[in-house]
């Protein structure tokens, strides 16, 4: 079996566009200028005039007002879940979350006509995070099986995230409750994921108690909270204490590319069956219209920013990649000239292509190489951005899951004691610029959050009351 087959990246924050028919209708002519003009739009789509061709954008090519132009010679199809992208992405799941779907679509289906097994797995995360960070203070799980069983192929169970030692055990129950609904009600083909939260032992004691043996699945939550270091000690505990039971450990939010190669490493030492970690940072790119961009030759992966016009040299630039999105699109100022949600989802698109590039790259290397060559790698792909202190922090890394496998993890933690002590602080972000944001996302620092009491006794309150229990 091969690496590829271990461990799978997911994007997350995949919005119902891709799912509606994203698609680009391609009309070519004749150069005619560096000169851009939209010749109609809408809420659901962006007729462009570009110097060599007419670009018909939609998000609605598989709905019931789905609008074909007349006279087009290509279509692209640019869907996620549909079987040409898919296959070209090698995705095996793309994630979104129910409650920002809810929100914006209502009941609106995910799966639409046109929507092929063969293509990639609706990952669903159910929407805890929004209730501790304040979004919402109920979500009825029984409204929320419905739709999963309607939609989703795997999906996380209902939690409620605190790392408040007072709320624990009334947090673990409501998840225990909730996940007893979910497993009476839910289609037989559905997969759960169960959630853990806590570090070290603390996660093996709210695992205790949220324990059900007919879940083999699990997943970490707020790990890159605690640093590099720390959050790999973590995923490590509990891989080492539950891999017997669990066939699949997902990691929650993982920016960090040196994090993500680290996993792929630890899939390559069998520490888990399977090992899948979600990723947004491709969708949030997207709002500052950002690229990601793989050089597989010079094997760095990089951002360039469409609304710096420093960055191309004429008004008919091309864009520097062959993915789907930018072949059919072809002209930086494409990007730029658009407005709406549109050409936000061809660009998150686009990102998803080019870190998907970057994960099957290093899949590729990682499971052919030994570690000395996969650390030279690691050398020539973060001494620009991290510098050689964070090269060798990567190396260290390496080194510390090879002794925590062999040694023991507490001898390894003891051996590597100075690098549980580099946490980087967590940055409000209404302290940082846009410039600032994107910086601290691709390095992994995350944003802190304070969560009142008065909150999470509130919320915990509601799914007692729901479920009737004190």
């Amino acid at each position: 079996m091969s690496l590829s087959d271990k461990f799978f990246y997911t994007p997350a924050g995949i919005k119902l566009r891709a799912y509606g028919g994203l698609g680009v209708f391609t009309k070519y002519h004749k150069m005619q200028g560096p000169g851009f003009s939209i010749k109609e739009s809408s809420k659901h789509h962006i007729w462009v005039d570009t110097p060599d061709r007419e670009l018909f954008i939609t998000d609605q090519t598989l709905s019931e007002h789905a609008h074909y132009p007349e006279g087009f010679h290509e279509f692209s199809n640019l869907s996620h879940i549909h079987s040409h992208p898919s296959r070209d992405l090698g995705l095996k799941y793309v994630m979104l979350n129910y409650t920002d779907h809810v929100s914006r679509y209502g009941n609106a289906a995910v799966r639409r006509l046109g929507a092929h097994v063969e293509g990639s797995k609706i990952f669903v995360d159910s929407g805890g995070f929004q209730l501790a960070h304040q979004d919402l203070d109920f979500i009825d799980p029984a409204k929320e099986i419905e739709w999963l069983n309607k939609n989703a192929d795997l999906a996380m169970v209902l939690d409620i995230p605190t790392d408040d030692k007072r709320f624990i055990k009334r947090s673990a129950r409501i998840q225990k409750l909730n996940n007893d609904l979910w497993l009476k009600s839910k289609r037989e083909d559905l997969k759960l994921i169960n959630i853990g939260h806590g570090i070290g032992e603390d996660f093996m004691r709210y695992h205790d108690m949220v324990f059900d043996q007919r879940i083999d699945r699990i997943a970490l939550g707020g790990v890159f909270f605690m640093g590099l270091f720390p959050a790999m000690y973590n995923i490590l505990y509990v891989m080492l204490h539950t891999n017997e039971h669990y066939k699949h450990h997902h990691i929650l939010g993982v920016t960090h590319r040196g994090a993500m190669m680290a996993l792929m490493y630890m899939a390559k030492l069998g520490l888990s069956p399977m090992i899948t970690c979600d990723s947004s940072s491709a969708l949030q790119l997207s709002c500052y219209r950002t690229l990601y961009l793989y050089n597989r030759m010079e094997e760095s992966l990089y951002m360039q920013d469409l609304g710096n016009k420093g960055n191309y040299s004429t008004g008919i630039a091309k864009l520097p990649c062959g993915c789907p999105v930018c072949s059919t699109l072809v002209y930086a100022d494409t990007f730029r000239e658009l407005k709406g949600d549109i050409p936000d989802a061809l660009v998150c698109m686009h990102n998803v292509y080019a870190f998907n590039d970057w994960v099957q790259h290093n899949l590729e290397f990682i499971d052919k190489e030994p570690k000395d060559k996969i650390k030279e790698s690691l050398t020539g792909q973060f001494k620009g951005g991290y510098g050689m202190q964070g090269v060798k922090d990567m190396h260290a890394l390496l080194d510390f899951i090879d002794m925590a496998v062999s040694d023991g993890l507490e001898k390894a933690r003891k051996r590597y004691d100075r690098y549980f002590y580099q946490v980087k602080p967590l940055v409000p972000s209404t302290m940082l610029t846009e410039q600032e944001r994107l910086m601290k996302l691709e390095e992994g620092v995350q944003e802190a959050v304070d969560v009142p009491d008065e909150w999470t006794e509130q919320v915990i309150s509601n799914y007692e009351k729901y479920h009737g229990v004190k």
